[in-house]
């Protein structure tokens, strides 16, 4: 995963950083930079805040989970009326917060697919089709929750998993209406870097291949 610098004192940060470990600045990842980069608060709203980075927009709130659930290190720039970043809003179901161990595995799912969206968002790609619903172990009736997708919704075993540990599983679309393309290149490729699959259309992600590691399936109808 990339790196970055603080903007303050220039030290070492990384993508889930909250506050530089240097400088004790508050740290988000702004989406309209691409960056992890320090914020200030505003003088007259403190739930407002400002990067004294170039070319940053003119203010930006922090993402509600990042806020008040800390499983999250994301912004939200000012023409975006969400209260949540574009990562946490793909989820829809998270597991019950009371239970232990399930905020820990939140957070570890968080993080997971912020690395995602990072990806798709560095690639240009879309994204806001899928869904991610992450589930405890056992339903309600007592039926044990299986990861998979379907349709555009990733289910996961919020207590049990994590993305790099999906096992390997067919797109839920035929294969002749696939495309490979090799994120390092961007031609069609599947034999070096990571690779994402999405249909012709070129209007959602249906795979995403990592080196030496088993596929992540996202597959978004198209």
């Amino acid at each position: 995963m990339k790196v970055f610098h603080c903007d303050h004192c220039g030290h070492l940060v990384f993508f889930e950083n909250t506050h530089c470990v240097n400088c004790g600045r508050l740290l988000a990842f702004l989406p309209d930079l691409m960056v992890v980069g320090s914020l200030e608060p505003l003088p007259d709203d403190e739930s407002r805040w400002r990067s004294p980075l170039p070319h940053a927009a003119a203010e930006y709130r922090l993402c509600d989970n990042y806020r008040d659930a800390q499983v999250c290190n994301w912004a939200i720039d000012s023409p975006d009326a969400g209260t949540l970043c574009r990562s946490c809003r793909l989820t829809r179901v998270v597991p019950d917060q009371g239970i232990a161990g399930h905020a820990a595995a939140w957070y570890r799912l968080e993080v997971a697919k912020r690395r995602l969206v990072y990806t798709l968002l560095s690639l240009e790609l879309p994204f806001d089709a899928l869904a991610f619903e992450f589930l405890a172990d056992v339903r309600a009736d007592g039926q044990p929750v299986l990861t998979g997708h379907a349709n555009g919704v990733i289910t996961i075993r919020g207590t049990t998993c994590s993305f790099w540990k999906l096992s390997a599983q067919t797109p839920m679309m035929k294969p002749n209406r696939l495309n490979v393309i090799d994120v390092s290149t961007r031609k069609p490729s599947i034999h070096k870097g990571c690779a994402i699959e999405y249909g012709t259309n070129r209007r959602a992600v249906t795979r995403i291949r990592m080196p030496s590691m088993i596929d992540l399936v996202a597959a978004a109808p198209t």
